[in-house]
């Protein structure tokens, strides 16, 4: 299998986008500059590296507080047991 790359101007996905890129050529489809493709999907990658880090620190942010409900709901269990075990 040919290995694909999509112009994100006309969104042809095929191998001579690719290799017409990786020489440093326009979209075979849409004339689309290399150096502007390039651009482009930079910018993409980098916006989706964003919202990862994004989705990441929301996450560890919940999990830190579901720690600490946890460990306080430990403390009053333990506390409940105290009492029921007397």
């Amino acid at each position: 299998m040919a290995e694909k790359m999509t112009c994100p101007a006309c969104n042809a996905h095929t191998s001579s986008v690719r290799i017409a890129y990786l020489d440093d050529q326009p979209c075979p489809q849409c004339n689309l500059p290399a150096a502007t493709a390039e651009a482009i999907l930079d910018i993409r990658a980098r916006q989706a590296d964003a919202e990862l880090t994004r989705r990441y620190e929301e996450a560890l942010i919940r999990a830190g507080r579901a720690e600490a409900e946890l460990a306080r709901l430990r403390i009053q269990f333990d506390a409940i047991r105290g009492v029921l075990d007397d």
